[in-house]
């Protein structure tokens, strides 16, 4: 009964989330890159202007109000600026996600951050040899310096935050990267994600992936840190037991209905894929310890390649 009363209350939520990849190209060459795939099969490619205008007006129609233009690096495709204008005309909040990219340019971040609610910088180290060991570019860090004091001079009111992807490279790191990036005042939020298993992340994922038992450790520390430096913290790929008193910071557990449109391969044919759901995770499971945890119906859970790799162990029945 509680999941079907869950399942009535997502599907009146009031925000319906449209995720487009438009774009399947990228400066960077991460070594836990999820979408190896899009930017193998179709590098350097973007869906086309207009494909991008008719999918989201007829999403508008239907009700769509939340759009995130993502990829490969979406700032890339030659069109954005338009796109984002004509996305707010449709009365849509636009939702960008970067490595820096084009935002490096001053005046492309004056075209575009009037026409943009919400933009977030993936940032992997505090200083060149530790975000590039990550990105295997020797320009990237370099680029999103540039691209955080850019945004910083623009009098735009979009709202910028910071995802820290956690790894085994830079876990020990990262109360440094939170000192270099409170140096930012525009970034007023940083989420920590863990370690999804797909693309290049799920090829080195035991060599990438930080156990939750070191994660649920140095939580406390970083809240408090985030909290020094006045920013709001957020956590994603997590299971809740994992974050103890900060479970209310999940991401994960805002199930708000969305679309994602993708290109794929599909009969030797280029499409543009659609799937839709709720579930912000993919590939995610709840083990049998799970089930007798108070907070089942509000976790996540946790990657069914976890599972695999390192059992159960570090969870906590609640």
């Amino acid at each position: 009964m509680k999941k079907n009363i869950r399942n009535i209350e997502e599907r009146n939520s009031e925000i319906k989330r449209l995720e487009f990849y438009i774009s399947s190209s990228c400066r960077n060459n991460c070594i836990f890159c999820g979408e190896k795939d899009l930017l193998e099969d179709f590098k350097g490619q973007f869906v086309a202007k207009a494909e991008v205008e008719r999918e989201i007006k007829k999403r508008a129609k239907a009700g769509f109000n939340f759009l995130v233009l993502t990829g490969g690096e979406p700032t890339l495709h030659p069109d954005i600026v338009e796109i984002a204008k004509l996305a707010k005309r449709l009365r849509y909040q636009v939702f960008v996600n970067s490595d820096g990219g084009r935002f490096s340019e001053e005046n492309f971040c004056r075209k575009i951050m009037p026409h943009i609610d919400y933009l977030s910088f993936s940032i992997y180290g505090h200083i060149d040899r530790l975000h590039n060991l990550h990105t295997r570019n020797g320009k990237s860090f370099s680029i999103l310096k540039k691209s955080l004091e850019n945004v910083e001079k623009i009098p735009a009111e979009t709202k910028i935050s910071a995802r820290i992807l956690i790894t085994k490279h830079n876990f020990s790191k990262l109360t440094r990267i939170i000192d270099f990036i409170s140096r930012y005042k525009r970034v007023k939020k940083i989420l920590f994600s863990g370690l999804a298993p797909e693309g290049r992340a799920l090829e080195n994922y035991r060599n990438l992936v930080v156990p939750l038992g070191e994660i649920r450790k140095k939580i406390p520390l970083l809240a408090r840190l985030v909290a020094k430096k006045s920013r709001k913290i957020k956590f994603f790929g997590l299971p809740v037991c994992v974050l103890g008193e900060l479970k209310d910071r999940s991401s994960d557990t805002k199930w708000h209905f969305q679309i994602t449109l993708k290109k794929i391969r599909r009969d030797k044919r280029t499409v543009l894929a659609e799937t839709e759901g709720f579930k912000p995770l993919k590939g995610v499971m709840k083990p049998d310890k799970c089930l007798r945890c108070s907070k089942k119906d509000f976790c996540p859970g946790i990657f069914e390649k976890y599972y695999q790799e390192f059992g159960d162990g570090e969870l906590i029945v609640q």
